[in-house]
């Protein structure tokens, strides 16, 4: 058994630890400074309630820095292939068009999960955290000048695309799918990344449309297919959330008639996938030739 994907991911794995360690230090030495933010000490953590939509962008920002893209760029020089999904000569602007259709297709099955998700009655804890995310969330998107707005665009649509993405797709799917099976390697990673944002409400779309990125990686093995993909979803996500006042975009309110359009369309969608995926050459559990 090749023991160098156990290797990577245990790197991995020390590397975020390490990483997200050094940011609660830098931004415990900052609070501290400023005398502002809450106690640290002790395990104490940043009274997020009291600081501004600017702020907790900062804190956002270098926690994807430290946390993600820094353990990611440095697994890539220790494990020089992971780095080589980043190349932009794997990129093809004609394919791109036809991903992003993909994407789409996809994306009447992902508010159909999303419905389903607002079904499952939470406990009281879960309802919590749901409520002070989506509060962080409101402060984040209401912004009032450009230069907020810029702010918020890259903490929500530029960083997690990018930090998302490389840690996600480039290393943990990669090395899982050596460890084991695509199929198994794709839905693990995907589960990991609908877990880790801790927004239960919108946890199984999350899943899925981790589901959508790895699939759309693994046939091209480039990375920049679902980096866009990501930074697209996201960035219209805060554009309309911004545009319509409505900062909690996962809670999905759909009458019985709505539901069963959206099965109908979902079913479309799904057999217009096939086609699609058809013409991609995408079918199968093989990558296909013309993106080796």
């Amino acid at each position: 058994m090749d023991r160098k994907p156990l290797y990577c991911l245990l790197v991995l794995a020390l590397l975020v630890m390490a990483g997200l360690t050094l940011f609660s230090l830098i931004t415990g030495l900052i609070l501290v400074y400023f005398g502002s933010g809450g106690d640290l000490s002790m395990g104490g953590k940043p009274n997020l309630s009291e600081m501004d939509g600017i702020q907790i962008c900062a804190l956002q920002i270098c926690s994807h820095i430290f946390g993600l893209i820094l353990p990611a760029f440095l697994v890539g020089k220790l494990f020089p292939e992971v780095q080589q999904q980043l190349s932009p000569q794997l990129f093809q602007r004609k394919l791109f068009g036809l991903i992003v259709l993909f994407f789409i297709l996809c994306l009447p099955i992902v508010a159909l999960s999303a419905h389903l998700n607002s079904l499952i009655s939470l406990p009281d804890w879960a309802s919590s955290k749901e409520n002070e995310i989506e509060e962080l969330i409101k402060k984040i998107l209401e912004v009032k000048t450009i230069g907020a707005f810029i702010v918020s665009f890259i903490t929500v649509a530029i960083i997690p695309a990018i930090g998302e993405e490389w840690i996600f797709r480039g290393v943990l799917q990669n090395q899982l799918i050596k460890l084991s099976s695509p199929v198994i390697g794709i839905i693990s990673a995907s589960v990991f990344f609908g877990a880790i944002h801790l927004q239960f409400e919108g946890i199984l779309p999350r899943i899925l449309l981790g589901l959508v990125l790895g699939i759309v990686y693994y046939k091209t093995q480039c990375l920049w297919y679902s980096i866009l993909l990501h930074f697209l979803f996201n960035g219209s996500q805060v554009i309309i959330a911004m545009s319509v006042g409505d900062f909690n975009t996962e809670k999905i309110d759909i009458e019985t008639g709505q539901i069963l359009q959206l099965i109908g369309l979902s079913l479309i969608c799904l057999y217009l996938l096939f086609l699609l995926s058809r013409k991609l050459k995408w079918l199968g559990d093989t990558k296909s030739d013309q993106y080796a």
